[in-house]
């Protein structure tokens, strides 16, 4: 039987447009939408065609996916850029759709704990008495900043992407997105259950962006995981993200770990007195005379002292020390992947249970495609950065 849905799985994975897919395999718009309702079956041509384009099997246009809808798309926390463009947003959805259910039929095989984030969402919504689309208060974010950085363990901001990712979290980079974009949300079961926490990073040029970009999706994930993102008027989504960036401040450079530092801060207005702060912590020097700013240990003046001298120093994209901390990357789904062929079947039975070709899962997760193909084959693997399970 032939599923017309799957090609349009196929375009939104894609980005594509009926149109656009249609010049791809010289048919009209009006055939594809046929194809996607089930009116009419492609030719045996045009399914060798779609399969080598989409890198999937023959038999992905034939079979009933085990894809399941877990990702709930108003849930998504995107940037002001792409949280506009439909193309872009469902793009997103749909790939994180096939990523969480590739990774739901792997990680059955195993007994895992759930995610500490779970616990923390369970604490802030004990003590989280505001009415409902109230700002949050400066002292309740610090308040959740600390009891997230708590439960997770936090010993190092050096080592944030490998602990998120050894409690829980699924952290995927992007080539779709640009260097400071990122997104999270939760995948969900049939009744609304919380289940995975998921963050989708861009091509961050530099540590400490990743990093306060993992703190500030962390935000979302814990105090505005039930937000419908789709609805919000401007002003509230202006409101979420500042809640978010001010959680990620808090969450890296806890208040009394600042109060011990900023009294070696001599000259407050120089950026340049800030890099032992950036090199301890691993957040930006703009980052940490903000920080210092909103506890009160900067005056106004100081503050905009310290912004116009990192202009005029050519601070703005790149700072001292940039160079010097390597970026780190996401390790834990190939982990995943690894242990998964050694322990419990070949790798290839989870390509041929979704009908997808190596390459479509090196799209979907942005992993090398060497790397995939090597599981397939059971040659050893040389992914380096190894999250236990």
């Amino acid at each position: 039987m032939f599923y017309g849905e799957n090609i349009k799985l196929l375009r939104n994975l894609h980005g594509m447009s009926r149109r656009s897919l249609a010049v791809e395999l010289n048919c009209s718009e009006q055939t594809i939408g046929q194809y996607e309702r089930g009116v009419l079956n492609p030719k045996m041509k045009n399914i060798i065609d779609m399969s080598a384009y989409f890198a999937v099997k023959s038999s992905f246009f034939y079979s009933k996916l085990p894809v399941k809808d877990t990702i709930p798309e108003k849930n998504i926390a995107y940037r002001s850029r792409d949280r506009d463009v439909r193309k872009k947003t469902l793009e997103g959805s749909t790939k994180l759709k096939l990523a969480s259910s590739i990774i739901e039929f792997c990680e059955s095989s195993f007994n895992l704990k759930a995610s500490p984030l779970l616990t923390a969402i369970d604490e802030v919504n004990s003590i989280n008495n505001k009415q409902e689309n109230s700002d949050l208060s400066k002292n309740q974010i610090e308040s959740y900043a600390n009891i997230t950085r708590n439960l997770l363990g936090i010993k190092s901001n050096s080592e944030l992407l490998y602990n998120l990712e050894l409690n829980g979290v699924y952290v995927i980079e992007s080539d779709a997105l640009s260097y400071a974009d990122a997104y999270s949300v939760w995948s969900r079961n049939n009744d609304n259950r919380l289940i995975c926490p998921f963050i989708v990073l861009g091509n961050s040029t530099t540590l400490v962006r990743r990093i306060f970009d993992l703190a500030h999706e962390l935000g979302h994930l814990v105090i505005h995981y039930d937000v419908d993102m789709n609805n919000l008027e401007k002003e509230e989504f202006l409101r979420c993200e500042k809640e978010a960036n001010e959680f990620a401040s808090a969450f890296l450079l806890p208040q009394n770990e600042v109060s011990s530092w900023i009294k070696m801060v001599i000259h407050k207005g120089d950026p340049d007195a800030y890099i032992p702060v950036k090199q301890k912590y691993y957040v930006s020097l703009a980052t940490a005379a903000y920080r210092a700013y909103e506890l009160g240990y900067l005056s106004k003046q100081e503050n905009s002292r310290f912004f116009a001298s990192r202009y005029r120093k050519h601070y703005v994209y790149k700072e001292p020390f940039d160079d010097k901390m390597p970026l780190t990357k996401p390790g834990k789904i190939m982990a995943l992947f690894e242990i998964y062929n050694k322990k419990i079947e070949p790798f290839s039975n989870v390509l041929n249970n979704f009908s997808i070709e190596p390459k479509f899962l090196s799209y979907v997760f942005c992993l090398p495609e060497d790397l995939i193909t090597k599981l397939v084959t059971k040659k050893p693997s040389y992914y380096n950065n190894i999250i236990g399970f």
